[in-house]
C-alpha cells in the first residue's frame, strides 16, 4: 500500500552481484533524496549479496529486504512493485550505479509539474575502467523531446526517430499508473522490459523527456545482454509477443500515431525473433515456440514477406551464414 510519507520506491533486483552491489548503493545514497525507500529483492543470490545487503540496513533503515528462488529479473521486480510504498517508482539493476544527484534532480521535476512519467539517458562504460565508455551501448536519444499530454504521442516520436529505449532504469513512473492498470514484467521470460515499458506508454498521461544522463550502464561478460546462449532469448521473445498481441487486439488507442508505434514494435521484435531463433543451437527444443511465432507473424500480415523469407532461410544454414556475412558489411559501410 502505498505511504504518504515515502515520495519514491527505488527497486533493485538482486543476483549474484556482490562485486558491484557495494557501488550500486552507494550511489543511491548519494542522490540528495528525502522520503524513499530502497527495495532490495534477492532472486536466489548463492554469493554474498545478500549479506552486503543486511550490513546497509543496519545504518539504513529505509533499505527493505525481500528474498525469492531464482525466478528472474522481471518477477523480482513484480515482488517490488507490490511491496512499494511510494507515489513514484525506480527501477534500478544491481551491477549499475547513478550519476551523483541526478535521480533526484528528476524526481524533483516529476513532484512540480505533477508527471505519470519522466524519461531520461543512460551512458555505458566498460567493467573494469569507469572512464571507457562504450558508444555502442549508450542509451543516448538523439534530441532532448520535452513534455506531452499523453505517453501514446511521446512513443509516437521516439518510435518514429528510432529513439524508443526499453531499459526501466531510464525513467521514473507513478505507482499508481502500473496498480491501476494490472502492468506487470512479464516473469520467468527474457524481453520482459520490452513488453513493460513499451506498454507503460499508452497508460501514461503527462510525460516529460530530459536528455540528461542519470544512469551508467556496466558491460560484462555474461551479463544478461552478452550471454551468447540464445534460446531463453527465442523462447522469451515469443512469450513477450503474445502479451502484446492480448494488448494490441484489446486495448482501445487513444491516437493514430501510438497504435502505429506499438504495431511497430511489435514488427522489430518478431524479426528479431527469427534471428534469435537462427541462432539456437538444439532447434528440436524450440518447435512448438516456433510455430506460435509463425503463427503470431502470419496474423499480422503488416509484417510483410521479408519475414517470411527469413523464417525459410533460417532451415538453410549455408544462405544464412551469406545473409549474415552481408548483412555485417553493410553495417559497416553506412
Amino acid at each position: 500500500m502505498e505511504n504518504k510519507d515515502i515520495t519514491l520506491s527505488i527497486l533493485i533486483p538482486v543476483f549474484n552481484t556482490e562485486e558491484y552491489l557495494e557501488e550500486c548503493i552507494d550511489s543511491l545514497l548519494h542522490q540528495n533524496l528525502k522520503d524513499y525507500e530502497i527495495i532490495m529483492i534477492n532472486d536466489g543470490s548463492t554469493d554474498s549479496s545478500k549479506k552486503i545487503i543486511h550490513s546497509y540496513m543496519e545504518d539504513y533503515p529505509f533499505i527493505r529486504y525481500y528474498e525469492q528462488t531464482n525466478s528472474g529479473q522481471g518477477t523480482a521486480r513484480n515482488v517490488g512493485i507490490d511491496h512499494a510504498r511510494g507515489k513514484y517508482i525506480y527501477f534500478m539493476d544491481s551491477d549499475d550505479y547513478l550519476v551523483e544527484y541526478k535521480l533526484n534532480k528528476l524526481l524533483n521535476i516529476v513532484i512540480e509539474e505533477n508527471l505519470d512519467g519522466i524519461f531520461f539517458e543512460g551512458e555505458a562504460f566498460l567493467h573494469g575502467n569507469v572512464e571507457m565508455k562504450l558508444q555502442q551501448f549508450d542509451y543516448i536519444r538523439k534530441k532532448e523531446y520535452g513534455c506531452y499530454s499523453s505517453g501514446e504521442l511521446l512513443l509516437s516520436d521516439f518510435s518514429l526517430n528510432n529513439d524508443l529505449i526499453v531499459q526501466p532504469c531510464l525513467y521514473i513512473v507513478k505507482k499508481s499508473v502500473l496498480i491501476d492498470h494490472n502492468l506487470y514484467f512479464p516473469d520467468k521470460y527474457k524481453h520482459e522490459d520490452e513488453f513493460f515499458s513499451v506498454t507503460l506508454f499508452l497508460y501514461l498521461q503527462k510525460v516529460c523527456h530530459v536528455k540528461e544522463v542519470v544512469f551508467r550502464r556496466r558491460v560484462r561478460e555474461n551479463s544478461t545482454m552478452t550471454n551468447v546462449n540464445k534460446t531463453p532469448s527465442f523462447v522469451g521473445y515469443v512469450h513477450v509477443l503474445s502479451h502484446f498481441d492480448e494488448i494490441y487486439t484489446n486495448f482501445d488507442f487513444l491516437t493514430v500515431e501510438g497504435k502505429k508505434a506499438y504495431r511497430k514494435k511489435m514488427s522489430q521484435l518478431t524479426k528479431a525473433a527469427f534471428t534469435s531463433h537462427s541462432q539456437v543451437t538444439d532447434k528440436s527444443k524450440v518447435e512448438g515456440e516456433l510455430e506460435a511465432l509463425k503463427k503470431f507473424a502470419k496474423k499480422y500480415r503488416y509484417f510483410g514477406p521479408s519475414t517470411y523469407g527469413y523464417v525459410l532461410m533460417t532451415k538453410n544454414e549455408t544462405t544464412l551464414e551469406f545473409y549474415r556475412k552481408a548483412t555485417n558489411v553493410i553495417k559497416k559501410l553506412r
